[in-house]
This record gives C-alpha cells, sequence and structure tokens, in this order.
C-alpha cells in the first residue's frame, strides 16, 4: 500500500497577513521565511494529526482488494472519492462503478465501503499496485474551514520558530494541545 498527494493544497491553512498579525510584524523583510514557516509547520502538524488540512487530493495505491468490504483511506477528513480503478495483468484500468461503494459515515477514520450485497471486481490485478483510489480530502478550500484549535498550534509553531531561530521551543509541548484532533491507525 502506498499514498501519494498528487494535488497540494491551493492555499496554506493559515495566511501570511494572519501570521504577521498574530506575530505584530509589519515590515515585509520577514515574509520569505514567514512564508517558509508556514509550510513546514503546516506540513508538520498534517503529518502529526494524519489529516488534510486545506483540500487536497490523494491517490491510495493498493496490490489487490481486500477480503473484507472496507478499505481504509489516509489523510482525512475525506471529502469525496473520484475513482476506483482496478489494473489487470496487462495494464489496462477499469473504473469500478462509483454506485458500487460508499464513503463511510466515519469522519476520524474514513473508509471506501462496498454497496450493500457488493462485490469486489474479480479481475486478476498486475503484480503490484493493482487497485488505484483517487480521493479529495481535508476540511475545506479555505483556512476558515481548518478547526480554530489547529490553526492556534500553527501559529505557535510558527512563532516559536520565528522568535526562537537558534532554539525552538518543545514542539511535542505544542503538538499535545492538539492531540485530540490526531487520528490514530490500527
Amino acid at each position: 500500500m502506498q499514498v501519494y498527494q498528487t494535488e497540494g493544497p491551493a492555499v496554506e491553512a493559515v495566511s501570511l497577513k494572519d501570521v504577521k498579525d498574530f506575530l505584530k510584524i509589519t515590515e515585509v523583510d520577514d515574509d520569505s521565511l514567514l512564508i517558509g514557516l508556514i509550510y513546514a509547520n503546516t506540513t508538520l502538524i498534517e503529518q502529526y494529526l494524519n489529516r488534510s488540512l486545506i483540500t487536497q487530493k490523494w491517490e491510495l495505491s493498493i496490490d489487490s482488494y481486500p477480503w473484507k468490504d472496507r478499505i481504509k483511506l489516509y489523510n482525512g477528513p475525506i471529502q469525496s472519492i473520484e475513482s476506483v480503478t482496478t489494473y489487470d495483468v496487462n495494464n489496462v484500468g477499469v473504473v469500478f462503478s462509483s454506485a458500487k461503494y460508499r464513503l463511510s459515515e466515519k469522519v476520524q477514520k474514513p473508509e471506501l465501503v462496498l454497496g450493500y450485497s457488493q462485490i469486489w471486481p474479480t479481475t486478476v490485478t498486475r503484480p503490484t499496485e493493482g487497485v488505484k483510489i483517487l480521493y479529495t480530502s481535508g476540511y475545506g478550500d479555505d483556512p476558515d474551514t481548518v478547526p480554530a484549535v489547529i490553526q492556534h498550534a500553527l501559529m505557535l509553531l510558527i512563532a516559536s520558530d520565528y522568535e526562537n531561530r537558534e532554539f525552538a521551543v518543545s514542539k511535542a509541548d505544542i503538538l499535545d494541545s492538539i492531540s485530540m484532533m490526531r487520528v490514530r491507525s490500527i
């Protein structure tokens, strides 16, 4: 199983203006540094929480369909499933009908679930990456859709990195403050 980001977010989870307001910075001298800190700390939070903050596209590749009726999806919250494609031994892809599956209602542990009395395609798949699932995840297209507690933690991480460039405050303490939002895999 492999998960790839195929399209990143169009905007960051916090804007440069919001970060500068939070840090009470008016000059533009450090804008490039702040943009880098926004990106780095957004990535840190997304990896820590196993979530996408702003809308982005992902591809999950698995070797074959599971024996059970569901497939775990990653980097939620999941907005939609675009396609499920099966590749045969000749690398010919066939799209599995979206009428035969649905996105589970579980926000914390999103899954693609087979519909009632449906079965996975019986096509013999290529040895690796025989099934590809394309989906969209994130809280939304706009920073305002990201939960305030996550945005605040992001601001604290950015502020810590900016103000303590030689010696950073413990990121573990800041990440602990949003641990209740973390998706844990089992």
